[in-house]
Formats: structure tokens, C-alpha cells, sequence
């Protein structure tokens, strides 16, 4: 019966056939997302422990799409920041949540991301969004060995190296980027790649001697 109302419905639209006109009526399929790459490679050069290191992307072919990582959250528990470090993209929100039974507080003075939020009760959250990649220094207004470090880089797409120096990226879109390892203790590297469609590029760091 069905096939009869769509056969008498095709003729009175003047279709040339049934399939023309059911595949017509088939909606389109969703476009394909372009096919994401990975960088990997491993940090070489260390005198001691890395401690805190980052390893981050930046685009330097084109004014990449935003995308919307979810928040990074800070506890403020026990009269600490926890953890102690993290990382956050330019404009990614950082929530830092009172899990103490005590009011905290939390500023920064690192320019350009200096900021203040005055103390607030136990159970509520307070947001911080940076604009500028750096390091931001995190103290409270309360508490003085209350100490954390935010490292704030340009994109989402960043990893910490394992003990052994070793390091993934995923999810990467192809182009041309600046691969930059921060480290807290023994400086900054970085060097230019490139990356294809899919492709699972190799990218060595080598941090320079100590002097």
C-alpha cells in the first residue's frame, strides 16, 4: 500500500521514478569530520626530574577554530590548592571549589593575568578565565602556605611528559604548528612541524644545557 501512495504521489509531481524520488527524500548525510592526527615523541636533556612539564601546541598557519574544553577545577581543601598545578587553554574556565569547612580566597599578581577573587563561604565556586598564555602564581588571602601554579597555554591540545620524558597529543587537526615544552625547573624548548590529514607525527624535544 505504501509503495501504491508513493508511486500515485510521484506521478502527480511529475517524478521520472519511485527511486528517484525516495532518494531525493533520504536526507543528506552528515560531511565527514577531517581526519585527526597525533604527535608524539619524548624530551631528552634533563639533568634531574622534569617536576612540572608541559608540552603544547600552537597554530602558526591559521587562526585555528575555538574549541570548548571543559572547566579545569581547583580544590581548595585541607589549606590547599588541589592539585598544586594545572593547565589551562586562553579563555578555558578554571573553577576553584571551597571544600573546606572555612572560608578561602584566591588571587593572583602574575601580569597579565592577575586577578582577585575576595574570600568566599564553604561550598561555593568561584570562576577565573585567562586571556594571555604565561604562568600564573595562585596565593590566598587567608592562608599564606595556601601556594598553586597555573600555566596557562595558547590551545587545548597539550600533554605531560611520563617520568620518562615521553609524550602524546591526540586529536590534533592537520597544519602547522609550534610544538613548546615549558618546564618549571630547567626552561623552554620549542621547534616548528608540520601535520598531515591523519597522520601520526614524531617530534623530539631536546632541552638545552644547564648553565
Amino acid at each position: 500500500m505504501r509503495c501504491l501512495c508513493l508511486a500515485s504521489l510521484c506521478a502527480a509531481l511529475g517524478c521520472t521514478s519511485l527511486r528517484e524520488w525516495t532518494d531525493a527524500a533520504r536526507p543528506l548525510a552528515a560531511p565527514m569530520p577531517p581526519a585527526q592526527g597525533h604527535v608524539v615523541g619524548r624530551v631528552s636533556g634533563a639533568t634531574a626530574p622534569l617536576g612540572h612539564a608541559v608540552v603544547f601546541l600552537e597554530r602558526i598557519d591559521e587562526t585555528p577554530a575555538t574549541r570548548a574544553p571543559a572547566a579545569v577545577v581547583v580544590h581548595q581543601r585541607d589549606g590547599r590548592f588541589e592539585p598544586d598545578f594545572v593547565v589551562t587553554a586562553v579563555g578555558q574556565p578554571v573553577l576553584f571549589m571551597n571544600q573546606d569547612e572555612i572560608f578561602h580566597g584566591v588571587f593572583s599578581y602574575s601580569r597579565p593575568n592577575q586577578f582577585e577573587r575576595p574570600p568566599f563561604p564553604p561550598g561555593e565556586t568561584r570562576a577565573v578565565r585567562f586571556e594571555h598564555p604565561g604562568v600564573v602564581r595562585t596565593y590566598s588571602p587567608l592562608h599564606t602556605d595556601m601556594r598553586g601554579v597555573i600555566l596557562v597555554v595558547p590551545d587545548a591540545h597539550h600533554a605531560l611528559p611520563n617520568a620518562h620524558g615521553v609524550f602524546q597529543i591526540g586529536g590534533v587537526p592537520a597544519g602547522r604548528y609550534r610544538l613548546s615544552l615549558w618546564t618549571e625547573r630547567q626552561g623552554e624548548v620549542a621547534r616548528d612541524i608540520s601535520l598531515a590529514a591523519g597522520e601520526v607525527a614524531r617530534a623530539d624535544l631536546k632541552l638545552p644545557p644547564q648553565k
